[in-house]
């Protein structure tokens, strides 16, 4: 079955669209580190990675287009004993703004891959500029090694229609590296999904950075 927009989607099941476990370089890092402060957390979702940094005590701003998603995110986080205080918008991420100099922490997982690359590449110095100076930027894409991006693979997952980008090798790497920011973590690899739809794979670049102190 393939969706037609993410609202459908998370409207399918009470249960956590891509389950509850935070992306893993993200939680690593601010486990190891002990990060906090304020967050921003891009095309969240119902809110695997918003949800682990309000228990970590992060005062955390959602953006997502799926106002279903958020739904399903305000509702389960009252229910939780969290740390931090959430805030949701409902928008495009192409169309939210902050302030400059505003976050200790941003994170997007597999939202940049949803629009198209242009429109990364206008928008990345911006999500750079909201954050504070030493602050950490989080990204998660699919790559071209998703079985998504081949269509004659069966073995794909049912919202590979809504992708529109899929990231070449080095190509995250690349954008990141060209603004001011200074990349701690880079990996491109392929893995199982069972949290949603049949059985799939999923090739994936991601990219822990941090922004550099203005001179």
């Amino acid at each position: 079955m393939k969706y037609k927009n993410f609202d459908e989607f998370y409207s399918t099941s009470d249960d956590p669209g891509f389950g509850r476990a935070p992306s893993v370089e993200l939680k690593d890092f601010v486990e190891a580190t002990g990060l906090t402060g304020s967050a921003l957390d891009l095309a969240c979702g119902d809110g695997r990675d918003t949800l682990f940094l309000l228990d970590k005590g992060f005062d955390v701003t959602a953006v997502d287009i799926s106002r279903v998603a958020l739904d399903k995110l305000e509702k389960y986080a009252q229910t939780q004993k969290l740390s931090g205080s959430l805030t949701t918008h409902c928008v495009d991420i192409t169309e939210f703004k902050a302030g400059r100099d505003h976050f200790d922490l941003i994170t997007s997982a597999t939202g940049l891959d949803h629009i198209p690359l242009e429109q990364t590449r206008k928008l990345l110095p911006s999500i750079v500029s909201w954050l504070k100076p030493g602050g950490t930027l989080y990204l998660m894409v699919h790559s071209t090694d998703d079985p998504g991006f081949a269509s004659h693979v069966p073995e794909q997952s049912e919202l590979t229609n809504m992708i529109r980008h899929y990231f070449r090798y080095n190509e995250l790497l690349n954008l990141v590296l060209g603004c001011n920011l200074r990349v701690v973590r880079y990996e491109e690899r392929v893995e199982d999904d069972l949290t949603h739809g049949k059985p799939h794979r999923h090739g994936f670049a991601t990219v822990v950075a941090l922004r550099q102190e203005s001179r």
